[in-house]
């Protein structure tokens, strides 16, 4: 029947692939019973792809990612604190007590933030 109506065909072949074939829907079911036919022998020889584990390493979950937004904005927080401590060094007027609050303050921030850029370096070696 498609014979007879014919004589040039355009097969959608996926992947936007499309295929010009000049001749008839009879000659394009043989080739392509033909192409089946070699596509095995092909197949016997087995490639074996391997996995390439350098792809795996920058493919950072959601959760890592979330975590690592969220560390810069820890960061950054702490950071405002560890200045605001540093200026409250200037003042000339305080006492033996407040210089050792605040270096015990300021000792613990300065800990806080080594160990969330650790945190953060690690989680960007994953991005």
């Amino acid at each position: 029947f498609m014979d007879k109506l014919v004589d040039h065909l355009f097969i959608l072949e996926g992947d936007a692939k499309i295929r010009d074939f000049n001749g008839t829907y009879s000659e394009y079911r043989e080739l392509k019973r033909l192409e089946d036919k070699e596509k095995p022998k092909e197949e016997q020889t087995p490639i074996l792809e391997t996995e390439d584990p350098l792809a795996n390493l920058n493919k950072a979950t959601y959760e890592q990612r979330k975590d690592f937004a969220r560390l810069e904005k820890e960061i950054k927080k702490l950071e405002e604190k560890k200045n605001e401590i540093t200026l409250k060094f200037d003042d000339a007027a305080l006492s033996s007590e407040n210089i050792m609050d605040l270096s015990l303050k300021l000792d613990e921030i300065i800990s806080q933030i080594s160990e969330k850029e650790e945190k953060w370096f690690e989680l960007a070696e994953l991005m």
